[in-house]
């Protein structure tokens, strides 16, 4: 019986998974455990997977969710250029809008990034 065939990842999506999980560890103090990132047109979509620090955790795991959240929310604030350049360098693109969202009972993060139309 032959094998399913798995399409090969798309090495800008892996670029951008690699980019934005990197900053990730870079500017917040933890990677995700997985990052995975589906482009279409002038959307880009990441998903990243167990982002939270220990000690975020702990803030959850005693009801201060909204803390995490508010704070979460400042250091994307004060990153989005980054992660715009960033994601910029790897598409070779312009990012015209970056959007961040949490999941936090699921300990989840997506980056959603918007491109300037090809001419």
């Amino acid at each position: 019986m032959a094998q399913p065939t798995v399409p090969a990842a798309d090495p800008t999506a892996t670029a951008v998974s690699d980019a934005v999980s990197r900053l990730y560890l870079d500017k917040f103090g933890k990677g995700a455990v997985r990052t995975e990132t589906s482009m279409q047109e002038d959307l880009i979509v990441t998903v990243l997977y167990d982002i939270f620090t220990p000690a975020e955790k702990m803030l959850i795991e005693g009801g201060m969710r909204d803390s995490v959240l508010i704070t979460r929310q400042l250091w994307q604030h004060a990153t989005e250029a980054l992660f715009r350049e960033s994601v910029g360098q790897v598409t070779g693109r312009t990012v015209v809008a970056a959007i961040s969202g949490f999941a936090i009972p699921e300990g989840m993060a997506t980056e959603v990034f918007v491109l300037a139309p090809q001419i």
